[in-house]
């Protein structure tokens, strides 16, 4: 729970950072951005949750579908961006 705000901070400006860099690369479709977005989303939520459940000093196995799920929206957000780089 105390790492919660390091998942959109470092996913949310390491992509700005290098677009800032590079100016020449291009940011993306629209379905790169939303499904960048929603791993992002996904992955903090799913950081909140494993939070409030060690809190409460239980378990669930159920939570790592949300770092799944996250890495799968954030592996087909990179192949977006890199179709539309190619582009």
């Amino acid at each position: 729970m105390v790492g919660m705000a390091a998942i959109p901070l470092t996913l949310g400006v390491l992509p700005n950072a290098l677009a800032l860099k590079f100016p020449k690369i291009n940011v993306g479709s629209w379905w790169q951005k939303a499904a960048h977005a929603f791993a992002v989303a996904t992955l903090t939520i799913g950081s909140c949750l494993q939070g409030i459940l060690e809190i409460y000093g239980t378990t669930n196995e159920l939570v790592w579908g949300y770092l799944i799920v996250g890495g799968v929206l954030l592996l087909i957000s990179f192949v977006l961006w890199a179709k539309d780089f190619d582009e």
